[in-house]
């Protein structure tokens, strides 16, 4: 287990342990954690891309800005969940994916990918469970897409996006946001293009 409060580097920060817990970490260039265990980043930057991946489960509950793309990957993936205002935003684009349980999102989070408005990166969420970000949650840019693969019911709090719709396994977009559960729309949806929505539960 590597335990940590604040880690800095003017460069690269690369930790491989069988569990991480860092209260925060800010990288120069690339940020790689890769942990056989949990992971747990408080919140930090990357001055290029950044990886945060897991067999357990992975939680950033504070605020992380990346000039690049960003890569979440762990068993579930919990993301703002310390009950504040926070954002997690990447220049890049932005792939989440929990394995086998949820990605949930807390109240006041904003997730965004290609914060800068420059190349229109896609925000793509890939949960073997369901996917659920609080009522009080902002999520995406008007310029990128969002694409969502779930195993579950889906909640959405306010979105902002170019587009909406699904994802599949090569986390690319598909025309349709397929949904085997329920869905639940809580927020503002603003999208530029048209939602072709199929969903197994009420809507």
């Amino acid at each position: 287990l590597v335990r940590g409060g604040a880690f800095t580097a003017g460069q690269r920060i690369d930790v491989d342990a069988a569990g991480i817990d860092l209260a925060s970490a800010d990288a120069g260039t690339i940020l790689d954690l890769n942990s056989t265990g949990a992971l747990t980043l408080g919140g930090g930057s990357s001055g290029g891309s950044a990886l945060l991946t897991a067999t357990g489960a992975v939680a950033l509950p504070g605020s992380f800005r990346g000039n690049g793309a960003l890569v979440i990957d762990g068993a579930s993936v919990a993301l703002g969940v310390d009950g504040d205002v926070e954002s997690i935003l990447a220049d890049g684009r932005i792939d989440i994916t929990a394995r086998t349980g949820a990605i949930i999102g807390g109240f006041g989070l904003i997730l965004a990918s290609d914060a800068n408005d420059a190349g229109g990166e896609a925000l793509i969420l890939d949960a073997a469970g369901r996917v659920a970000f609080d009522a009080n949650s902002d999520l995406g840019r008007a310029g990128a897409a969002i694409g969502i693969r779930t195993g579950g019911d889906l909640v959405l709090g306010r979105v902002t996006a170019r587009q909406l719709t699904g994802a599949n396994a090569a986390h690319a977009l598909l025309p349709t946001l397929i949904v085997p559960g329920a869905v639940r729309l809580n927020g503002p949806t603003e999208l530029g293009n048209g939602l072709t929505l199929s969903a197994a539960g009420n809507v």
